[in-house]
Formats: C-alpha cells, sequence, structure tokens
C-alpha cells in the first residue's frame, strides 16, 4: 500500500483527531524499520493513535483512554474485584500501556507486536490477576480508630472539642492534598497503606525496580505532604499550626495513620 493511501486511511479511522502528521512519521519509521506495508485496518489504527499518544496530543490520549482502556472495564469486572479496585486496576491499566508508547520509535514498536486493543485486554486481565492475589491479602483497617489513636498520641492541652475541631482541619487538608496529586498517585497510595503491596508488589506489579517503587512512594508521601501544610498556612488564622503540622508528620511516619479514610474515597 502507498504510504499516501495509508495515512489517509488510518486519519479516517479517528475522524475527532488530527493524527495525520503523528502517522506519517509513524509510517516512515515504520518502513525503515523494514516492516511489511500490506496494512491491516487495525494496525493503521493502532499507528495513528500511539503516533499521536506518543507526541503529546491531549486530545488522542483522551480518545485513546476511551478506546483501548475504560473499555476493558468489562474484563477486570469478571474477576471480581469491587468498583473502587477496579478504579485503580484500570488506572494501573493505563499507566502499563502509556509506559509503552513513550515516543514514536516505541509507538512503531508496540504496534509491531500485534493488535494494541487485545495487547489492552491482556494487560488489563494479568493485573486483575495481580490485584486479586495481592488485595486478597489485606487486612481490614478501622481508620476511625487509628486516626483517634494518632490524635491522642500527641500530648496537646487542646480541649475535647478544640481536638475534634483539629481532626476536621487535618481531615479536610487530607483531603485536598490527595485532590491534587495525580490519579496513578493516589492509586500508588492505595494499594501500598490502604491495600498493603509491599515495595516489591508494587515493582512487580509495575515492571519496574523495586528502588523505583520505593522512590515512588516517597515523593508521593512528600507532595501529600507539601499539599497539607500548603492547606494548613491558608488556615492558619483558625488552627494551631505547629499543633497541625506535628500531627500530620506523626501520621506520615507511623504508616499514614488517618490517611486510609481519605485514600478509600479518593
Amino acid at each position: 500500500m502507498e504510504l499516501t493511501a495509508a495515512v489517509t486511511q488510518g486519519t479516517a479511522m479517528w475522524p475527532t483527531l488530527q493524527v495525520g502528521s503523528a502517522l506519517q512519521a509513524a509510517l516512515e519509521a515504520w518502513v525503515a524499520a523494514g516492516h511489511a506495508t500490506d496494512f491491516k485496518e487495525a494496525t493503521l489504527r493502532d499507528l495513528a493513535i500511539a503516533a499521536a499518544v506518543a507526541s503529546s496530543d491531549r486530545a488522542a490520549v483522551e480518545e485513546f483512554d476511551r478506546f483501548y482502556i475504560r473499555t476493558r472495564t468489562a474484563v477486570i469486572a469478571k474477576h471480581g474485584l469491587p468498583n473502587d479496585v477496579i478504579a485503580d486496576v484500570l488506572q494501573t491499566v493505563r499507566f502499563k500501556m502509556l509506559a509503552k508508547i513513550t515516543d514514536l520509535p516505541a509507538a512503531v514498536q508496540v504496534v509491531t507486536g500485534g493488535d494494541l486493543l487485545g495487547l489492552a485486554t491482556v494487560v488489563a486481565h494479568r493485573t486483575a490477576i495481580d490485584f486479586v492475589r495481592k488485595i486478597g491479602r489485606s487486612v481490614a483497617i478501622n481508620d476511625a480508630v487509628e486516626f483517634d489513636s494518632l490524635m491522642a498520641s500527641i500530648g496537646t492541652p487542646e480541649s475535647a472539642l478544640g481536638k475534634h475541631q483539629l481532626k476536621e482541619v487535618l481531615r479536610a487538608a487530607l483531603t485536598a492534598s490527595l485532590t491534587d496529586i495525580v490519579p496513578t498517585d493516589r492509586t500508588i497510595l492505595r494499594l501500598h497503606f490502604l491495600h498493603h503491596m509491599s515495595i516489591d508488589d508494587l515493582a512487580t506489579l509495575y515492571d519496574v525496580h523495586r528502588a523505583t517503587a520505593a522512590r515512588w512512594i516517597v515523593k508521593i508521601c512528600d507532595d501529600v505532604g507539601a499539599g497539607c501544610r500548603r492547606y494548613l498556612e491558608a488556615q492558619r488564622e483558625t488552627v494551631d499550626l505547629a499543633t497541625a503540622w506535628q500531627l500530620i508528620q506523626s501520621g506520615m511516619s507511623s504508616g499514614f495513620l488517618g490517611l486510609r479514610g481519605m485514600l478509600t474515597a479518593a
């Protein structure tokens, strides 16, 4: 097939996107790599969207998510996971798929490996199985008890009412901070702190070195802490900033006590 005809055909498969130039570059890379040019429709479809995603086209990323990722929900649901965990599986599948399309050569390579929709199905299935195996070991946590224990562990002179008000401020700070971080980071926090996935489990799940997974946790915790700090500083006229910040830091150092309830809803 002539490349001009291939570009026309592939572009027509994504009528709401501007993928022509990205597909042209991908096809040229495809030919340069020595691949056959008797393109199947699925190959042109996948090359067009993958190349556009690799070029950081936001509309293409959203369409990729709609067509390849969110449609795998039924595959994940068959494993009997609860809805909040299904959302985490989808987010992990999204991360894994996009990690395969970091630049144009990677986009060509992943399409060379076969049908992207089929690949997304396989990734969704395997990821769901990993979640079933690892989340099945989770221990139920009473967040209210944990949070109250954290409050009691700090010897503050606050009255009972004052402590109650401070709890509400802390929960609001955590909620605001979790809202600010990206969905993938919230998923990683939930897996680690709520479902007790170890660093090694996370590394296996995301196919990275354990040191990378450990760095992720540290950075995300730092980001959440910074977000809490910003929220508390904005409330400094109505809250004892030093005491509130001490509680936040103590909660983080002891396993994010009090954060688990927020993670459940995040």
